[in-house]
């Protein structure tokens, strides 16, 4: 006979294989079964409460230290269009990265996660982007 576990979540007694792996917990096992962890990550990733500005800059405030929520909120509140400011791609959630000079902690604009790392791979720096502009438009 399998072994049953209780779902946290819907309250079901499931088969251990019905649950993800997970080393902290005691038994090796998930408190959630895999069904409630999809439905889970499925209403995180579509939750307007997670994507609000709130949420997202008290996130982006924690992991850059010289930002401070009050100032992003407002950052937001005055500069967020809804829209990627180089690609104009809509953004919202994860997607939405704050572009601010690493250096001063300058806030410069809000920005998708393919145009953020991209200026990142060129260091944030300008002489760099229009080299690789004029390269392109060589060929």
């Amino acid at each position: 006979m399998l072994a049953l576990k209780t779902c946290s979540v819907c309250k079901l007694d499931l088969p251990a294989t019905d649950f993800y792996k997970q080393a902290e917990t005691k038994d090796g096992l998930s408190y959630r079964c895999k069904k409630c962890v999809r439905e889970y990550k499925v209403k995180l990733n579509n939750d307007t409460k997670y994507a609000t500005m709130y949420a997202r800059a008290y996130v982006l405030a924690r992991k850059h230290p010289k930002l401070s929520l009050d100032l992003v909120i407002k950052f937001y509140q005055e500069h967020f269009t809804g829209k990627c400011d180089i690609c104009s791609k809509v953004i919202t959630g994860k997607d939405m990265h704050l572009d601010h000079n690493h250096t001063t902690g300058v806030l410069r604009g809000w920005l998708c996660m393919l145009c953020n790392t991209g200026l990142g791979k060129f260091k944030d720096n300008p002489d760099l982007l229009r080299k690789a502009l004029s390269y392109l438009e060589q060929r």
